[in-house]
C-alpha cells in the first residue's frame, strides 16, 4: 500500500511510531554504554586498585620488618630484641593476612605468577631471618655477618618481587582507566550520532508525511477550505490552481465539479433560451394571425383563402409548441440534475432569460349578408 492512501491517522502514528523507536533505541545503547562504563569502573575500584593498595602495604610492612630485623640482629640489648622480635612477629602476621586476601581475589596468570615469586622470596627472606636470629644466640659477630650477607640480600629481593607487582598494579590501573575514558568517550560519541541519525530522520518522515498530506489536499489546507466556502456561496470564478499530473487531489475534485456546475447551468440556460425563442415565434405566428383575420373577407374565396392560410399557421403553431415542450422537458432534466449539484455547494443564484408572454389570437367573426 502506498503511503498516499493510508488514513492520515494512520500515517501520523507510524511517523510517532518510528520516533519512539529511536527514542527506545538510543536509551536502550545508552544505558549499555553506561553499564559497560559501571563495570569497568567497579573493576577498577573494587579489584584493581584494592590489589594495588594490598601490594603497596605489603611492600611497606615488608621495609619495615627487613628494618627491625636488621636492627634486632645489630642490637646487643637482649630487651630490645625480644620487643623487635614481637614486633616483627605481629609485622608478619599482618603479611600473612595480605597475602590470604590476595590469594582470594581474581588474579591473571601474570599476576599468579608474580605472588609465587614472592610467596618464594619470602620463605628465602623468613629462613634467613630465622636463621639469624638463631646464629645470634651462638655468635653475634657470625650473626652481623649473615645479616650483611645473607638476609639483606634475601630482603632486597622480596621487596623487589612486591615492588614488580605493585608496579605491574599501577600500570593495569592506568591502563583501566585509559580504557574507561575511551569508552566514555566513545558511547557519547555514539548517542550523539545516534541522535543526528534520528533528528536527521524524524524530519524525513515530518517531510514524507506532509508532502503525503498536501498531495491529497492538491495544496494548502486553507486554500481549499476558501475555494469550497466560495463555492458554496454561489461563486464559481474562484480560480483554481492544481498540478499537472494531478487527477486524485481533493481541490482536483472540487474543480472538476464546479466546472460540471458550470456546464449545467450552461445548458439549462441554452434550453431556457430555446423556448423562449420558441415563444416569440408562437407569439409572432399569432400576431400575424391576427392581422390577417381582421380585415373581413368580401367574398367566399377570401374566406377559404384566409382559413388555408390559418390552418397552416396553426400546423406551424403546433409543431413549434411539440419543440417547445421538448426543450422544456430537456430543460427540466438539466435543472434536476443541477438541483443535486448545487445541493452541495448551496447554489443560490440561477440565471434565468426574460420570457415574453404569449399573446391569444383574437376571433373576428365574417359578416353574414
Amino acid at each position: 500500500m502506498k503511503i498516499s492512501e493510508m488514513k492520515v491517522g494512520t500515517r501520523l502514528g507510524g511517523g510517532f511510531s518510528i520516533l519512539i523507536v529511536l527514542a527506545l533505541a538510543i536509551a536502550a545503547i545508552g544505558t549499555w554504554r553506561l553499564r559497560d562504563i559501571d563495570r569497568a569502573v567497579a573493576t577498577m575500584v573494587g579489584d584493581v586498585i584494592r590489589k594495588e593498595r594490598l601490594f603497596s602495604e605489603w611492600a611497606a610492612t615488608t621495609n619495615i620488618n627487613g628494618a627491625r630485623t636488621i636492627s634486632a640482629a645489630e642490637s646487643a640489648d637482649p630487651e630490645r630484641q625480644k620487643q623487635l622480635q614481637a614486633r616483627i612477629k605481629e609485622t608478619s602476621a599482618r603479611i600473612s593476612e595480605i597475602q590470604k586476601t590476595l590469594t582470594e581475589l581474581d588474579k591473571s596468570p601474570e599476576e599468579k605468577a608474580m605472588l609465587d615469586k614472592i610467596g618464594a622470596r619470602r620463605t628465602v627472606y623468613v629462613a634467613a631471618r630465622e636463621e639469624v636470629f638463631t646464629e645470634k644466640s651462638v655468635d653475634e659477630t657470625n650473626a652481623r655477618a649473615m645479616v650483611q650477607n645473607k638476609l639483606e640480600p634475601a630482603l632486597d629481593a622480596y621487596v623487589a618481587s612486591i615492588g614488580e607487582l605493585s608496579a605491574y598494579q599501577a600500570k593495569a590501573i592506568v591502563s583501566l582507566a585509559d580504557a574507561t575514558t575511551a569508552l566514555s568517550r566513545a558511547s557519547g560519541l555514539l548517542l550523539m550520532l545516534l541522535g543526528g541519525v534520528a533528528t536527521l530522520l524524524a524530519i524525513g518522515v515530518a517531510l514524507l508525511i506532509t508532502h503525503s498530506i498536501k498531495s491529497q489536499l492538491g495544496g494548502e489546507r486553507n486554500d481549499a477550505v476558501s475555494i469550497a466556502n466560495q463555492s458554496a456561496e454561489g461563486d464559481l470564478t474562484a480560480s483554481i490552481h492544481t498540478g499537472a499530473d494531478d487527477r486524485s487531489s481533493m481541490l482536483y475534485a472540487i474543480k472538476a465539479m464546479r466546472d460540471s456546475i458550470i456546464n449545467i447551468v450552461s445548458q439549462a440556460r441554452s434550453g431556457t433560451d430555446t423556448i423562449a425563442t420558441a415563444s416569440s415565434e408562437i407569439a409572432a405566428g399569432n400576431l400575424d394571425l391576427s392581422s390577417r383575420t381582421e380585415p373581413q373577407a368580401s367574398s367566399p374565396q377570401q374566406t377559404a383563402s384566409s382559413m388555408e392560410e390559418l390552418t397552416s399557421t396553426v400546423k406551424q403553431n403546433a409543431a413549434l409548441v411539440e419543440q417547445a415542450a421538448a426543450g422544456a422537458a430537456s430543460m427540466q432534466e438539466q435543472a434536476s440534475h443541477l438541483a443535486g449539484e448545487v445541493s452541495l455547494f448551496k447554489l443560490v443564484q440561477v440565471a434565468r432569460a426574460p420570457r415574453r408572454p404569449a399573446m391569444r389570437p383574437r376571433q373576428s367573426g365574417s359578416p353574414h349578408r
